[in-house]
């Protein structure tokens, strides 16, 4: 099969019942039940990722996103029995990898049993490493692998951000957001925040297809000041939502900044 004839596609509630048939047939009494997998639909910090050739899900992925801990966990990823060796649920981790740095999270995580050698298998491929056993995790008393890689950039602290950034008018859009000092091409300068909201179109900023980072309503901070403009000196050209100088800034000039869409892996 070749991985290039399927496209990523956020799940939504009408694939439930695909994905838990897909879900209890491969991984028996460990899969997910429908129940489930609509509480993961239905939260604002998980996504369902999928890959499709045409309507047909061939691969999906589901994550849960911990804004504490700044780490994505991998709760399932499943890949139909006729698709399986073709490369799709690697291209799937790295797709969700490069969502996770975008919103700034530090790590990404996933327990296996330690009989699931292909899982196993997977998460070596993909980068990870094992760095802890847990005995007794699964209900029949199997012990589970803690697999785990560190993603990057580290979030900008918001101290750093108030030292390097302050609100003032603005000649575009009444109020916008100035450099204090001179700033070096390629200096962080704020992490972005907000919650995942899964839309056609929201007053947001797209990090993937159909999937929005959206402020609070109350969110009065720096980065929803920021106006967009197409001599953009800022931008999120690390793939994160931690904003960057593109060029040198001086002291007193605007930051104006452009928005990229999330970009497919490529894959061999």
């Amino acid at each position: 099969m070749s991985i290039s004839a399927v496209e990523l596609v956020l799940a939504d509630p009408a694939d439930v019942p695909t994905l838990a048939a897909m879900s209890q047939a491969t991984f028996g009494a460990d899969g997910l039940p429908e129940a489930a997998l609509r509480r993961y639909l239905g939260r604002a910090h998980a996504a369902i990722l999928s890959l499709r050739r045409g309507p047909e899900i061939v691969s999906y992925s589901v994550a849960e996103f911990n804004r504490r801990q700044r780490r994505v966990y991998v709760v399932e990823t499943c890949t139909r029995p006729d698709e399986r060796a073709a490369g799709h649920a690697l291209r799937l981790r790295a797709l969700l990898e490069q969502l996770a740095r975008r919103l700034g999270y530090a790590s990404i995580a996933s327990h296996v049993r330690i009989s699931n050698h292909a899982a196993r298998r997977l998460n070596e491929r993909a980068g990870m490493e094992r760095v802890g056993r847990i005995a007794d995790y699964y209900d029949d008393g199997e012990a589970a692998d803690y697999f785990r890689r560190a993603l990057w950039p580290r979030a900008v602290p918001p101290a750093r951000t108030l030292e390097l950034l302050e609100l003032r008018r603005s000649s575009r859009r009444g109020r916008g957001v100035f450099a204090r000092r001179e700033i070096a091409a390629g200096e962080p300068l704020l992490t972005l925040g907000g919650r995942l909201v899964v839309a056609d179109q929201v007053a947001g900023m797209p990090v993937g297809p159909r999937l929005w980072l959206v402020p609070a309503a109350d969110d009065r901070s720096l980065q929803n000041f920021i106006n967009h403009g197409r001599d953009a000196n800022t931008g999120f050209a690390d793939g994160s939502v931690t904003l960057r100088a593109l060029r040198p800034i001086r002291a007193g000039q605007e930051l104006l900044t452009w928005a990229p869409p999330l970009t497919a892996a490529r894959s061999s």
